[in-house]
């Protein structure tokens, strides 16, 4: 838990949700271990750190890829493009 605290601590402001997915699929979050914030908060890594507590319900984050179709403005869907090829969304 306390590496995933520092990894989580390092990275840039994102949607908290595409954090989440992305740490997912990279399985950040298997054989996670339990850590008292109190003993994390005297650690040198997290001086100036900011604790936040979020419960997430892990029946409702599937990994279960599904299809649909959507009408997008073509500039939309250009920015995702452009979006997936910078940061390797794509095979």
């Amino acid at each position: 838990m306390a590496t995933l605290l520092k990894k989580l601590s390092q990275m840039p402001v994102l949607p908290p949700i595409c954090t989440l997915m992305g740490m997912i699929e990279d399985g950040e979050f298997k054989n996670l271990s339990v850590s008292n914030i109190a003993d994390l908060s005297q650690e040198s890594d997290y001086d100036g750190a900011t604790w936040v507590m979020i419960e997430i319900d892990p029946a409702k984050i599937s990994q279960q890829q599904i299809r649909f179709n959507v009408s997008w403005p073509q500039y939309l869907l250009d920015r995702v493009d452009e979006y997936t090829s910078a940061n390797h969304e794509t095979p």
